[in-house]
C-alpha cells in the first residue's frame, strides 16, 4: 500500500482535490457523526501541519463507496485504487489547507453566509439549525468545512484560471489539425503475388535463424506449493442455533427496513399563500408553478420568439420551412428542460419518518402515491407534500435468513482456525520439515504446476489447480531455484507457501517445434514482398506517366477520397494510419504505398490540398482555445501542487492506514445483487 501511495503522489492537487471541491456542499447531505470513534485516530498521513486522522479517512472512505450504490464490492473497490484515490483527494486538500494557512487566506463571515444561503436557501435560524442537526453537524462544524472548502477554492481558482492563448497559437494549431487532403488511390490485391514455389528447407531454417526472436519459449518454473483457504476448513466448522439466534439479534437492524417515501415539496411562510397554491393546483396549474409570486415559464411559443431573434435565424427560400421545423422542435426541447429543473428544484428525495418535521411525518406517510397533502405546519412554516414514490418496510425473520447466516458465520469462524492453522504451518516450515510432509501431516492440498509468468504451462493452457492468488506468481519468480517462500498472507483472504523446484530459462525454440509457424510466416512474407514490388513498380511508373495513366495502363479502378484530416476524419471509406500520415508528407502527385488489409497494398497520390477555414471553424477554434487554456492552467496548477509537496512534505504510516481502511471496509455495506 505504502509503494503505492507514493507512487500515486505526483499532481495530487490536479487529479484528485479538484473532485473534492465540486462535491463541497454534499457534506451538507452526508453524515456528520463518525463511526469509527474507537479507532486509535492516529494519523494515516501528515502534510505540513496538518494530520489526517485514522476516523477522518475511515469516515470519508465510507462517503465515498456509498456513493457507487452497491455497483461493485469492497474488494473491488481496493482493487480498483479507491483507497488510493480518497487518501490522494485528502491529502491534496490538506496540501491547500497549508498554503491557505500560509498565505493568510480567509472567508469573511457576508461570502460564508451568501454561499450557504445559496445552497439552502433562506431558511429561518431555527430550520437551519435542525437540518444540521438531522445530519450530524452543529452550526460551527458545518461552517468551519463551507469556510474551508471556500478559502481552497480561492486558491485554486487563482492558480488554475485559465490563461489568456495567443491567438496565433490557435491558428497555427487550428490550421495543423483541419487541413484537409483528397487523394486518388488503387488497391493492389494479394493474389498480385501469384503462385509461390515451395520454399527448400535451407530457406526456412534461414527464416527461422534470422527471425529467432518470434520462436523464443518464456521461462518455466516448476512450483510446488501448498494453499490454505476458509474452504479448506468451513466443512468442518460447526455452527449451533442458538449462535444463529444470537447473531440474529445482533443484527437485526441490518434486516429491519423502515418505510420510504419520494417527496416534492412547496414551502410556504403561511397557512393563507399554502391554501392558495392549492387551489393553484386544482385549477391544473403545474404543481412546480402553484407559489404565488413564481414567474411563468416559458412557452414553446415564447421560446421560437427567442430563437428567431438568434444570429443565423431568419431564412428564406425552400429552407425556411425546415429552419422553422428545428426552432419548434428545439423550442420544445428547451421549454421541456425548464420545466424538468423547476420540479427538480422542489424534489426532496427519499426520506423516512425521522427525516420529517415531527408535525407533518404521519399525514405524509398516510397520503398515497401521485397524491398531494392538505397544508401541514410544522416549527418551520407551512408545507404540501407530492408523494412521488413509496417504499415500504419490514424486517426478515430468522426463518428467511438462518441460513446466511450459518455461512456467516462458518466463514467467521473458519478464518479464526484458518489463523491457527496458518501459525502451525509456518511453525512445522520453520522447524525444517517439508511441504509433502506438512501437506499430508496437517490434512492440506498439495499442488504442482509448470508455468510461465502468466500463468500457462508449456502447451499454452491455464492449469487448474494453479492458485488464483495475485501474489502466486509474482512470489514464485521472486523465490530462487530450489527455495521456499515464506508463508504469505493475501489479501483474498488465504495463505500459500511455494517452493520453486526447477528453472528452465527462455531459450530459442528449435525448427522441428515451430515448423508449421515458419512455414507460415515465411509464405506470408514472402508474398508480401511479392505484393511490394508490385505496388513499388506501380508508384514509379505513376511518378513518370501521371497517376491516371498508369492505372488505366495497368487495369486498376481508381477511387478518389473525400477530404480527410491528419487523424483520418472525413474520409467516405478507412485508410490505413500509415497511409495517411504518408499522404501528409507526400507532395501533390508524389505517390507512397502502405501495406492493407488481407495482405493487400494500397498506392495512392494527394491530388488537392484543402486549407482550413477559419470562417467555417469559428466555434471549433473557440473550443481548441478553451481546451489550450485548460491544459495550461492545469499545468501552472500541478507545478503549484509540487511546490506544495515540497513545501510542507508529505509523510504516510502505511500501518495506520492498513488499520482505518479494515475498519471502514467492515463498516461497509453488502453489494447489491
Amino acid at each position: 500500500m505504502l509503494e503505492s501511495m507514493r507512487n500515486a503522489t505526483r499532481s495530487w492537487v490536479v487529479r484528485g482535490f479538484l473532485i473534492v471541491l465540486a462535491s463541497t456542499f454534499a457534506l451538507f447531505f452526508g453524515s456528520g457523526g463518525t463511526l469509527f470513534s474507537g479507532l486509535a485516530n492516529r494519523p494515516v498521513a501528515t502534510v505540513g501541519a496538518i494530520e489526517i486522522g485514522q476516523a477522518e479517512f475511515a469516515d470519508e472512505y465510507v462517503r465515498r463507496y456509498n456513493r457507487l450504490e452497491g455497483r461493485i464490492s469492497p474488494d473491488q473497490a481496493r482493487q480498483l485504487g479507491l483507497p488510493v484515490q480518497v487518501l490522494q483527494e485528502m491529502i491534496g486538500g490538506a496540501l491547500l489547507d497549508n498554503a491557505a494557512a500560509d498565505l493568510g487566506v480567509a472567508v469573511p463571515n457576508a461570502v460564508l453566509a451568501a454561499n450557504i444561503r445559496g445552497e439552502v436557501g433562506n431558511v429561518s435560524t431555527a430550520m437551519y439549525r435542525d437540518i444540521l442537526y438531522q445530519q450530524g453537524f452543529t452550526v460551527d462544524e458545518f461552517e468551519n468545512l463551507i469556510r474551508r472548502d471556500l478559502a481552497r477554492g480561492q486558491i485554486l481558482q487563482t492558480i488554475a484560471a485559465p490563461p489568456p492563448v495567443p491567438g496565433v497559437l490557435v491558428d497555427t494549431l487550428y490550421g495543423y489539425r483541419e487541413e484537409r487532403r483528397v487523394a486518388v488511390m488503387i488497391t493492389i490485391p494479394a493474389s498480385a503475388a501469384g503462385d509461390i514455389a515451395p520454399p527448400e528447407l535451407s530457406m526456412l531454417t534461414a527464416f527461422h535463424l534470422e527471425n529467432r526472436g518470434r520462436y523464443t519459449a518464456p521461462e518455466f518454473r516448476e512450483i510446488t506449493f501448498v494453499t490454505l483457504t476458509p474452504d479448506d476448513v468451513i466443512e468442518s466448522i460447526a455452527v449451533t442455533e442458538s449462535e444463529i439466534a444470537t447473531e440474529y439479534e445482533l443484527r437485526l437492524g441490518a434486516y429491519t427496513t423502515t418505510d420510504r417515501r419520494d417527496l416534492s415539496q412547496l414551502f410556504f411562510a403561511d397557512r393563507e399563500s399554502a391554501e392558495a397554491a392549492l387551489r393553484l393546483i386544482d385549477n391544473g396549474v403545474p404543481f412546480y408553478l402553484a407559489p404565488p409570486g413564481t414567474p411563468p415559464l416559458p412557452t414553446v411559443d415564447d421560446m421560437i420568439a427567442v430563437l428567431e431573434r438568434e444570429p443565423g435565424a431568419v431564412m428564406q427560400g425552400p429552407l425556411a420551412a425546415d429552419a422553422a421545423a428545428v426552432r419548434a422542435r428545439e423550442a420544445a426541447e428547451r421549454v421541456a428542460e425548464a420545466e424538468q429543473a423547476a420540479a427538480d428544484e422542489l424534489r426532496l428525495g427519499w426520506m423516512e419518518a425521522g427525516d420529517l418535521p415531527e408535525a407533518v411525518a404521519d399525514a405524509v406517510f398516510e397520503t398515497a402515491v401521485g397524491e398531494l397533502t392538505p397544508p401541514l405546519q410544522s416549527a418551520f412554516g407551512w408545507h404540501i407534500y407530492r408523494i412521488e414514490a413509496a417504499e415500504y418496510g419490514g424486517t426478515r425473520t430468522l426463518d428467511e435468513v438462518r441460513d446466511e447466516l450459518r455461512d456467516v458465520l462458518a466463514r467467521e469462524k473458519a478464518i479464526g482456525e484458518m489463523f491457527d492453522l496458518s501459525v502451525a504451518l509456518d511453525d512445522a516450515l520453520a522447524a525444517g520439515d517439508t511441504l509433502e510432509v506438512v501437506a499430508i501431516r496437517m490434512g492440506l492440498s498439495l499442488g504442482k504446476v509448470t508455468v510461465d509468468t502468466t500463468g500457462r504451462t508449456p502447451e499454452g493452457a491455464t492449469p487448474p489447480s494453479l492458485p488464483a492468488f495475485a501474489r502466486f506468481l509474482p512470489t514464485a519468480w521472486a523465490t530462487d531455484e530450489g527455495r521456499e517462500s515464506r508463508l504469505i498472507d493475501t489479501a483474498e483472504g488465504g495463505y500459500f507457501v511455494l517452493r520453486v523446484d526447477r528453472v528452465d530459462p527462455p531459450r530459442d525454440k528449435r525448427y522441428d517445434e515451430v515448423a508449421v509457424d515458419v512455414l507460415e510466416d515465411w509464405m506470408e512474407a514472402e508474398r508480401s514482398g511479392l505484393v511490394r514490388d508490385v505496388a513499388e513498380a506501380f508508384a514509379e511508373r505513376a511518378a513518370m506517366s501521371g497517376f491516371a495513366d498508369a492505372a488505366a495502363a495497368d487495369g486498376y479502378d481508381t477511387v478518389t477520397t473525400t477530404p480527410f484530416t491528419r487523424r483520418g476524419d472525413g474520409v467516405d471509406q478507412p485508410l490505413a494510419r500509415q497511409l495517411v500520415s504518408l499522404l501528409f508528407g507526400a507532395a501533390v502527385g508524389e505517390p507512397v504505398l502502405a501495406p492493407a488489409a488481407d495482405g493487400a497494398f494500397e498506392v495512392a497520390a494527394v491530388t488537392e490540398i484543402v486549407a482550413a477555414n477559419g470562417d467555417d471553424g469559428v466555434e471549433a477554434r473557440a473550443a481548441l482555445a478553451a481546451q489550450l487554456g485548460g491544459a495550461m492552467g492545469g499545468d501552472l496548477l500541478g507545478q503549484y501542487d509540487n511546490a506544495l509537496e515540497a513545501a510542507f512534505g508529505i509523510a504516510i504510516d502505511s500501518r495506520a492506514l492498513e488499520q482505518a481502511l479494515e475498519a471502514a471496509t467492515q463498516a461497509l455495506p453488502a453489494p447489491a445483487n
